[in-house]
């Protein structure tokens, strides 16, 4: 399987991403969450499931940016995960080195 031509831009179009949707060597990931102010309860970020349950771009996978890619041993909060569960996760989702990936 060859990856798809590397773009020389970091956003893609949504015209863009219906052209490559069926492409084997494109991964779409829904990142979608939810931020309160800080007056409001507990918790402040979660990830939306929710709406991604109820409508995704076909083929998206859901990231859970509160849970998913955080480290949760991290002395403060909400800290980026390092690159070996980054890496792990990446995997269990199927999406390697060779794959151009849209976050949305």
């Amino acid at each position: 399987m060859q990856p798809s031509t590397p773009r020389t831009t970091l956003l893609a179009e949504t015209d863009w991403l219906v052209k490559h949707l069926n492409d084997p060597s494109i991964r779409i990931v829904d990142i979608r969450g939810i931020i309160r102010p800080p007056d409001a309860p507990h918790p402040h970020y979660e990830g939306n499931r929710r709406a991604y349950l109820e409508s995704h771009i076909p083929g998206a996978v859901f990231v859970d940016w509160a849970l998913d890619i955080v480290q949760p041993d991290a002395p403060a909060k909400m800290t980026v995960a390092g690159p070996e569960r980054f890496a792990a996760l990446m995997g269990r989702l199927g999406i390697g080195n060779q794959h151009t990936v849209v976050i949305y």
